[in-house]
C-alpha cells in the first residue's frame, strides 16, 4: 500500500509540481531572503538593509518605503515579472504561542477539537486574529492525552504584509514567526533533541529569545529584550538578562511537567557566545551546554526549509489566513494546466511524426509496387483489368450511397412532421422507432398533461405518411411534476 500511494505521489508531483518558495525574514534594520534548490543547497539569496523607523517590532510603520526596499530587494532575486513566493517569518514579539492537549478520543474529529481548543485560550480576540496549531510530536502523555501547540497573530498585522508584499511582486505561501523557523532549522540540522526537553537562547540586537521545545517541537517561547544602565548595554547585563529568562523557562517547564526536566541549553549568537556557556556553567552546573554559531543555525535558513516542503505535506502552523490558500490554489490551477497542455502538445507531435512517416512509408510502398507491378510489359492486360473491376465496384458504392441519400431524406420528411407536432404541443419527444414501411413503430415521450398527449395523437393521424395511430390509456403515467409520460404505436404506410 505505501508503495502505492508513493507512486501516485510521484505522478501528482509530476503533474502539479510545487511553486518554487524562498524564505523571507523582515526585521526591524534588514530584509533578508535565502532559497534553497532541494531542501539543502542554496540557489539565491539577498540582503537589504533597512534604515530606521520603517518596521519596528514587526510592525509596519513607514508603507511607502517598505514597499520602495522590498522592491529593490526583489531585484537581487528576479529581474522578471514572475512572482516570488515566500514563507515570511515575522519576530516571535507580535505571536502569542501556548500548548494545550486534547483527549486521545478525540483524535477521530482532531480539527473541530483543536479549533474549538483555540478559540478558548486564544489571549485575543479570536475573529479578530490568524491562528494556527500542530501537533507536537511523541505528545501523548501517560493520561492518554494529545499535546498540540497553538499559535495567534492579528489579522491587521498579516494583512498589511500581504498587501505591501503584493504591491512588491511577492506572494505569500506561509506566515510564521522566528521561533519556529529557528527550531526548524536546529531540528533538520541534527543539534536539537527530538525526545528531551531543551531551553534554546536566540541573541539577537534587540534582547534574548527563550525558546523552550518538547519532543523537537516548539514548546513556548518568550522575548526578553535588553535592559541598559544609563543607556548603555553591558557584558554584565547581558549575561543577567539570560541567566534570569532561563531560571524563568526552567521553571514554566517545571510547572507544566513533573515528569521530566530541562537537562539541556543551546545558544545561538553571533558574539558572547563563551561569556553566555561560562555563566551558565558557574549558575548551572547540572545543564550541558552547546553553541551554535548563528551561520549554522539562523531563522532564515529555517523559513527558507519550509519553503521546500510542498504545501500537502507541511503540518506546521500556518498565520497566513486566506492569503497563502489562495496562492496555493491558483498555483495548482495553472500548473496543472501548463503541464496537461504540454504532455498534449508532445502527444499530439509525436502523433503528427507517425502520420508524416507512414505516409512517406505508404508513398514509398506503393511507388514499389507500381514499379514492380509494370515492370513486365506482359502484366499491363491484367492490371487494366484489375483497374476496371475496381472501378465498377467503386461505382456500385457510389449509387448505393445515393440510394441511402435518397432513402434518409425521405425519413427526414417522416420525422420533420413528428418533431412540428411535438413543438407546436411542447411535447418532449424521447424516442421514434421504426423498421420500414408497413410496419410497426414507437413514438415515446412527455406532455404537460393528458390532454396534450392526446391533441399529439391526432395531429399525428394527419400526417400520411404514418396510419393506425393508437394511443393506450395504459401507457400514460403521471409524474411528479404533474406532467405525463406516453407512448403512441403506428404503422409506417409510406415514406412519399
Amino acid at each position: 500500500m505505501d508503495k502505492l500511494k508513493s507512486f501516485f505521489k510521484k505522478i501528482e508531483i509530476f503533474l502539479v509540481p510545487s511553486p518554487v518558495v524562498g524564505g523571507l525574514v523582515i526585521e526591524d534594520f534588514a530584509l533578508q531572503y535565502l532559497e534553497l534548490a532541494g531542501k539543502e543547497f542554496l540557489n539565491k539569496n539577498a540582503l537589504l538593509r533597512l534604515p530606521p523607523g520603517i518596521v519596528e517590532q514587526g510592525r509596519i510603520k513607514d508603507r511607502t518605503n517598505l514597499i520602495a526596499a522590498l522592491k529593490e530587494l526583489r531585484k537581487q532575486i528576479r529581474e522578471d515579472e514572475e512572482v516570488v513566493n515566500v514563507v515570511l517569518s515575522l519576530p516571535s514579539t507580535i505571536v502569542y504561542v501556548q500548548a494545550f492537549d486534547v483527549p486521545a478520543f478525540a483524535k477521530g474529529d482532531l480539527k473541530e477539537t483543536t479549533d474549538l481548543n483555540l478559540r478558548m485560550i486564544s489571549p485575543i480576540d479570536f475573529d479578530q486574529a490568524y491562528s494556527g496549531w500542530q501537533r507536537i510530536e511523541d505528545g501523548i502523555n501517560n493520561d492518554g492525552r494529545i499535546k498540540f501547540l497553538g499559535a495567534f497573530l492579528q489579522k491587521t498585522i498579516v494583512d498589511e504584509f500581504s498587501d505591501v508584499l503584493k504591491q512588491a511582486n511577492f506572494g505569500i505561501a506561509t506566515v510564521e514567526f522566528s521561533s519556529l523557523s529557528l527550531i526548524r532549522c536546529l531540528r533538520s540540522s541534527g543539534i536539537l533533541s527530538l525526545k528531551d526537553p531543551q531551553v534554546v537562547i536566540h541573541a539577537v540586537s534587540g534582547g534574548i529569545n527563550m525558546i523552550l521545545t518538547e519532543s523537537g517541537s516548539l514548546y513556548f517561547n518568550y522575548f526578553f529584550p535588553w535592559s541598559t544602565a544609563d543607556g548603555a548595554l553591558t557584558v554584565e547585563g547581558v549575561l543577567k538578562e539570560m541567566d534570569l529568562g532561563l531560571q524563568q523557562m526552567i521553571n514554566f517547564y517545571a510547572g507544566r511537567n513533573a515528569v521530566s526536566r530541562v537537562k539541556s541549553v543551546i545558544i545561538v549568537t553571533e558574539q558572547l557566545g563563551d561569556r553566555m556557556s561560562e555563566e551558565i556553567n558557574k549558575n548551572h552546573p547540572d545543564l550541558s551546554v552547546k553553541l551554535v554559531p548563528a551561520l549554522k543555525a539562523s531563522v532564515l535558513l529555517g523559513a527558507a526549509k519550509r519553503g521546500a516542503i510542498r504545501k500537502e505535506d507541511d503540518a506546521e502552523i500556518d498565520l497566513s489566513g486566506p492569503s497563502g490558500f489562495e496562492l496555493f490554489r491558483e498555483h495548482k490551477i495553472l500548473q496543472f494546466g501548463i503541464t496537461w497542455k504540454n504532455i498534449l502538445t508532445a502527444v499530439f507531435g509525436f502523433i503528427l511524426f507517425l502520420f508524416i512517416a507512414s505516409l512517406l512509408f505508404v508513398n514509398r510502398l506503393s511507388a514499389m509496387v507500381v514499379s514492380n507491378t509494370f515492370a513486365n510489359p506482359a502484366d499491363v492486360a491484367a492490371a487494366l483489368a484489375s483497374l476496371q473491376s475496381q472501378a465498377a465496384d467503386f461505382n456500385n458504392l457510389v449509387a448505393a450511397n445515393e440510394e441511402a441519400r435518397n432513402t434518409s431524406q425521405k425519413y427526414s420528411n417522416v420525422l420533420s412532421g413528428i418533431g412540428a407536432s411535438a413543438d407546436q404541443l411542447s411535447i418532449n419527444i424521447q424516442r421514434v422507432s421504426f423498421n420500414g414501411i408497413g410496419q410497426a413503430g414507437v413514438i415515446s415521450g412527455t406532455a404537460s398533461s393528458q390532454a396534450s398527449a392526446l391533441s399529439f395523437k391526432d395531429d399525428l393521424a394527419a400526417l400520411p405518411e404514418l396510419e393506425s395511430l393508437d394511443l393506450p390509456f395504459s401507457s400514460i403515467t403521471t409524474g411528479l411534476n404533474g406532467g405525463v409520460s406516453f407512448t403512441i404505436n403506428f404503422v409506417l404506410k409510406s415514406l412519399n
